[in-house]
């Protein structure tokens, strides 16, 4: 974990969501799918407090290996995404990261990667590193209506089906649905990655269960300090001793075994 200065190269409506662009000579590329960095404008009007950002991707310049940088996907949905959206080429920036626990190998013949609105963001990263070992992936992203899907950055040789609630593209229903049709006798060899709203993640979580297959989820939480201090992002789960405890979604996530989560609720620090 480094607090760095970054430089914004691109801040581009991309679709859906937003997608942002940031160099440095920080060596990103030791960041593992899954992780997240804390992000704030170098010198930002309110509000004062970082925002938590999942890795989308990593890249390197050619030949340079101290310059790269890390692409960020994201939502306007309040005053710091506003500040945020109006950054242009060339802004500084003051980033902490890469901070948290991320993905874990896939050990099954199969990885099923299930994204919802913009869940889809750390798995494009995920999905560039699992086909670079050789793997097979299948992409199930879900959103509302076909406006709001995002399938661009992932590798040429993953799978993709989508499911939209009103069926305007794809299959008509919830992206959870799609996952259980996936899901059969074989489904111990498949291992699902996750990311989404925590009611996708619960019904993910369930399914998993009931299948008996791997699941690894990516949950999403309000987040003061991002580093395990303030234990403000906590939630129930088994902890190391196999007892129940309230775990940090940064320090011990954002990514939990999916039977080791007891609530999805989070709890006050």
């Amino acid at each position: 974990m480094k607090q760095l200065k970054a430089e914004v190269t691109k801040n581009i409506n991309s679709g859906p969501f937003m997608h942002m662009t940031l160099k440095s000579s920080h060596l990103f590329e030791k960041a593992q799918p899954g992780q997240f960095i804390m992000f704030q404008a170098a010198h930002p009007p309110l509000p004062l407090l970082r925002r938590p950002f999942g890795i989308h991707n990593i890249w390197t310049e050619s030949n340079k290996s101290e310059s790269c940088g890390i692409t960020l996907l994201y939502q306007v949905v309040g005053k710091g995404t506003k500040i945020m959206a109006g950054l242009n080429a060339g802004s500084k920036v003051d980033v902490i990261g890469p901070l948290g626990k991320g993905f874990s190998k896939c050990n099954t013949e199969k990885a099923v990667l299930v994204a919802g609105g913009v869940g889809v963001a750390p798995l494009s990263y995920l999905a560039d590193k699992l086909v670079s070992a050789g793997q097979k992936v299948v992409l199930l992203t879900g959103a509302r209506t076909k406006d709001l899907l995002y399938t661009e950055n992932f590798p040429d040789s993953v799978d993709v089906i989508v499911a939209t609630d009103d069926g305007s593209e794809g299959i008509r229903g919830p992206v959870t649905a799609a996952l259980e049709a996936l899901l059969d006798e074989d489904s111990r060899e498949t291992t699902i990655y996750a990311a989404g709203p925590k009611g996708m993640l619960q019904r993910i979580a369930d399914l998993a269960a009931l299948y008996e297959a791997n699941c690894e989820l990516s949950l999403e939480a309000f987040m003061a300090c991002g580093i395990g201090a303030c234990y403000g992002c906590t939630i129930k789960a088994i902890g190391q001793d196999g007892e129940p405890a309230y775990l940090r979604v940064c320090k011990d996530g954002p990514v939990f075994n999916s039977r080791k989560i007891i609530s999805f609720k989070g709890e006050p620090g």
